[in-house]
């Protein structure tokens, strides 16, 4: 997967470390998924000798596993009707109600909080033309 992200963004400019060119962070990251591939590729051949191979599916957090990839399709379907508030709320709500520890409170508190980060970051920071409220809720 990096060596296919390595090939696209060559056809970019570099740049320099000074002067960054839009092909430099693709590439950049490219390096970096290498790393990491190579680091999980080598600690999953390090196992010890006699030690099973087999995938216990039994014991993985299908709820958690559910919850986290629902937040992440309503973001995705959700961000041009409903608007980046909404949307990223219900996310966040919605990857907090994937941990055993989940409380309500802290739940929405970390909803809001991070559409008010959002907000402020990609629509006022970076001017970003996101609307805070999508058509469906009377936006734009």
């Amino acid at each position: 997967m990096a060596a296919f992200f390595a090939w696209q963004a060559m056809d970019l400019p570099m740049g320099r470390a000074i002067r960054m060119g839009p092909g430099y962070f693709p590439m950049i990251l490219a390096g970096l998924l290498a790393l990491l591939g190579l680091i999980v590729l080598i600690s999953g051949l390090a196992v010890p000798a006699g030690e099973s191979h087999a995938i216990n599916f039994a014991g993985w957090p299908w709820r958690s596993l559910a919850l986290v990839t629902l937040a992440v399709v309503i973001f995705g379907l959700g961000i041009r009707p409903l608007g980046l508030g909404p949307s990223m709320g219900l996310a966040v709500f919605l990857s907090a109600l994937a941990s055993r520890k989940f409380n309500l409170l802290t739940g929405l508190a970390s909803a809001l909080i991070m559409v008010a980060f959002s907000w402020a970051v990609f629509i006022k920071g970076l001017g970003l033309p996101l609307p805070l409220l999508g058509p469906w809720l009377g936006g734009y």
